[in-house]
């Protein structure tokens, strides 16, 4: 009965004042959503392999480059593997894997084989790999048997599914699957889908045997010690209560082989890997056709950008509740006076705030829901919300117990401790309410809320301005309305001349050229020049292209000529590579030869071969044949030739060629997406600076209006004497800038700080000047000034007999 008479007694309540009950609302719907969204996102990507078995046994070797040919490569020479079996003490288990991308098809007798396009989640795989990683559940087969033979192959039960439908798991064993035309392997075993969250994502496994009985056998090298490919993997687990330095004092011998074997002025030194931070290392990434790799700062910001959110989102909800409870003064006295004990009381107040709190949850989780399902940019693939998750469900209650004591207990406590005489006279000086949340503590924490707003929306700034800075930054060539289309790995050269003959006839394309794109990352290899008193080593990135690579993508050439497709050995570098050879004029190095067969005959300008984060490199462009061929279409994407007609004539005689999937990419869309994390970012950082604003000047606003009740008397006082509403106004706006200007000095060495620790991922990067700091205090400042006018207006212009009168 007396909770029903609380709950109608809080309905009237709110009915009275429901506007400042749809602020509190507001506040904490938009704080607890932007808290909740972005600690899916953060605890998604944490949860990668965390259920995998011996997890913490288990590491990755990968290759160090030092000396000429410096930097690192998620790769290991194949070599390393059976060395590392066979002498190498503490190691319980390792195996090593080749990932593959290809065509995949399924031959049917009588009539043409079943295209399922490139699949890229393949590898070649030894027994092994199953007791490295063993939380795989076998439906039919086992390792030692299914993977023991040259042309077998392991699915997970869905990919079965996928080739040959819906079945028992029996019957697809023995089955047939063609991969890149020619390499036809038998399904030998079957095993069940990973459900949990995996980086580990293969979903076929052919023998790694295959291999050496096959036309891969010089793709891949197997047992080399000076081939280091990104696609060779090795995986290691640990014995039990071995510790991880007992195995980086065995890897040096690995790299004294390597020197002894390949004498070029540089050296591999093999390192340990923990399994995770396998999908955190960016410099490393995860696998090739992995997704790519979040860093550990950016989840740590993310973090840090929550937690700010939800704790001004608190705050906002105290101060507010707070500023409106304490009008309740006489309410409170009567209550007393009619027999309320202090503990009624405080009940009374922490009902209204959890029903609030429960109200502003039911809000949050309808808004994360639609922020999940529809907000693909900001959303990790495969991230899914459920309120039945038992780690949401415990944080969205801890939130309500927070909310629920901080908001209802404080001021109960404070007004509960007032003598109902002084209550029912509405002579209570709210300043002196209590000791441990008076006046001054309010305005503490609002100048802390509007700190963090000021934080955010200063790195917001730094955040839009870098990326607008990387994708507007002249890059060295152009990659408007240019396509790139990709080669089957079989493709001969007459092939890929066909192609771009039929390419250059379509109207719609200018001229084509065959090249990798100039920002794809090339390989990288040491090369050799003899400046007349030494040979000296340097590494540089190379480019296999034909003539019109230059014109195609506008790359510049600031001295010599062209190379020529008919001479063999010639060859551009750029200027980093000038730099590096020690000469200041283009033309003393024209007619040099690099690697005793290639002539330089021309200089090109620099330009970006990655992405910003990294520094322009040397670099060797020469003649040949790539996997790639690029066309400029005349005009633009907005305005020009239509995209969709000259990807479909495309299409056309790519098909009359090839019978590989067609795969083509718009170059500008590539560069977009290396910065995918920075746009991630930049999305989310906007949006929790709008909030972390808004939710600022909720709790300014609170701050204003209880500055008006507590001067509500001396307004009276002043406007009987004479004062009009400007000087009313200027008195009670003086106080609340105070906090503003006073969170602004605050804000701008932790905003300062913070943007240049980002920035310093980047090698090229914008300048953090002051006028950055003094045009984000302005709006701030501005929004500030808005929202405190608006609070303390109607005092302002309130008669004064209304203010005055307290009996």
């Amino acid at each position: 009965m007396l909770i029903r008479h609380t709950f109608i007694f809080i309905v009237r309540k709110w009915q009275q004042d429901k506007w400042q009950i749809i602020m509190n609302v507001i506040g904490l719907t938009i704080g607890i959503s932007s808290f909740l969204f972005i600690l899916l996102i953060v605890r998604f990507e944490q949860s990668f392999d965390r259920f995998q078995l011996d997890y913490n046994r288990i590491y990755r070797i990968y290759s160090k480059f030092e000396g000429v040919l410096s930097g690192v490569n998620r790769g290991a020479p194949t070599a390393i593997y059976p060395k590392i079996k066979e002498e190498f003490i503490g190691v319980e288990s390792l195996t090593n894997f080749q990932t593959f991308s290809c065509t995949v098809s399924i031959p049917i007798k009588n009539t043409e084989s079943k295209d399922f396009g490139i699949h890229d989640k393949i590898i070649f795989a030894r027994p092994d790999y199953f007791s490295v990683f063993d939380h795989y559940e076998w439906i039919i087969g086992n390792p030692e048997v299914s993977l023991s033979k040259p042309f077998q192959v392991v699915l997970t039960e869905s990919r079965a599914m996928t080739y040959f439908g819906k079945t028992e798991a029996i019957e697809f064993i023995g089955r047939e699957i063609q991969y890149s035309d020619s390499l036809h392997v038998i399904v030998s075993g079957i095993v069940r889908d990973v459900s949990k969250k995996t980086d580990f994502d293969f979903t076929e496994f052919i023998s790694l045997n295959t291999i050496e009985k096959s036309w891969l056998r010089d793709a891949f090298q197997l047992d080399s010690w000076n081939s280091v490919n990104s696609s060779s993997q090795l995986f290691i687990k640990l014995a039990p209560n071995t510790l991880s330095s007992k195995i980086q004092e065995q890897l040096p011998v690995l790299g004294r082989i390597f020197s002894k074997k390949h004498k070029n002025g540089w050296n591999n030194s093999p390192q340990l890997q923990p399994l995770a931070n396998l999908h955190f290392d960016s410099t490393l990434g995860i696998f090739d056709h992995s997704r790519s790799s979040p860093t550990k700062s950016t989840l740590l910001l993310l973090i840090g950008i929550a937690t700010l959110i939800l704790f001004i989102a608190l705050i906002n909800n105290v101060n507010l509740t707070t500023s409106q409870n304490l009008r309740r003064a006489k309410e409170v006295g009567i209550r007393r006076v009619l027999g309320s004990t202090n503990i009624n009381i405080i009940v009374q107040f922490i009902y209204e705030s959890l029903i609030l709190s429960v109200l502003s949850i039911i809000f949050s989780i309808g808004l994360v829901w639609l922020f999940v399902q529809n907000f693909t940019v900001l959303v990790p693939l495969g991230l899914k919300f459920s309120i039945m998750d038992p780690f949401i469900f415990i944080i969205l209650c801890t939130i309500t117990s927070i909310i629920s004591l901080l908001s209802g207990l404080f001021p109960a406590l404070v007004l509960s401790s007032y003598n109902p005489a002084i209550a029912l006279t509405n002579r209570v000086n709210i300043s002196q309410g209590s000791t441990w949340y008076n006046t001054r503590i309010r305005m503490w924490l609002t100048a802390f809320q509007i700190s963090c707003g000021q934080v955010l929306l200063f790195f917001s700034t730094v955040v839009i301005m870098q990326i607008h800075f990387m994708l507007n930054k002249d890059i060295g060539f152009t990659s408007e309305s240019i396509i790139n289309f990709y080669f089957p790995r079989t493709a001969s050269m007459e092939s890929t001349l066909i192609l771009k003959n039929e390419l250059n006839k379509i109207p719609e394309i200018e001229f084509t050229s065959i090249g990798p794109p100039p920002n794809s990352g090339h390989p990288s290899s040491t090369s050799e020049f003899n400046d007349g008193a030494h040979i000296v080593h340097h590494m540089v990135s190379r480019i296999v292209a034909d003539t019109s690579y230059l014109k195609l993508y506008n790359i510049k050439l600031l001295a010599g000529r062209n190379f020529q497709y008919e001479t063999a050995g010639e060859c551009l570098i750029n200027e980093a590579y000038l730099n590096e050879l020690g000469f200041v004029s283009p033309f003393d190095i024209i007619g040099k030869t690099i690697d005793r067969t290639h002539k330089i005959v021309g200089i090109i300008k620099d330009f970006h071969t990655q992405d910003l984060h990294s520094s322009v490199m040397p670099l060797v462009i020469s003649s040949g044949t790539g996997n790639c061929l690029g066309a400029k279409v005349r005009g633009t994407h907005e305005g020009g030739s239509d995209i969709n007609s000259v990807v479909q004539k495309s299409k056309d005689a790519w098909q009359r060629i090839y019978s590989d999937e067609f795969k083509y990419s718009f170059l500008d869309e590539i560069i977009k997406n290396s910065y995918k994390d920075e746009i991630r970012i930049q999305y989310i950082t906007n949006i929790a600076t709008v909030v972390a604003v808004l939710i600022s000047l909720l709790g300014l606003y609170g701050f204003s209006s209880l500055s008006i009740i507590r001067r509500k008397k001396e307004i009276g006082i002043r406007k009987v004497l004479g004062s009009t509403t400007i000087d009313i106004l200027n008195l009670l706006l003086r106080d609340s800038l105070k906090i503003v200007l006073f969170a602004f000095v605050v804000a701008m060495p932790i905003a300062y700080y913070i943007g240049e620790e980002w920035l310093e991922r980047f090698a090229y990067r914008i300048s953090l000047d002051i006028w950055i700091y003094f045009s984000s205090g302005i709006i701030s400042l501005t929004i500030a000034i808005i929202t405190i006018i608006i609070a303390i207006t109607d005092a302002a212009k309130a008669n004064p007999v209304k203010l005055l009168r307290t009996e």
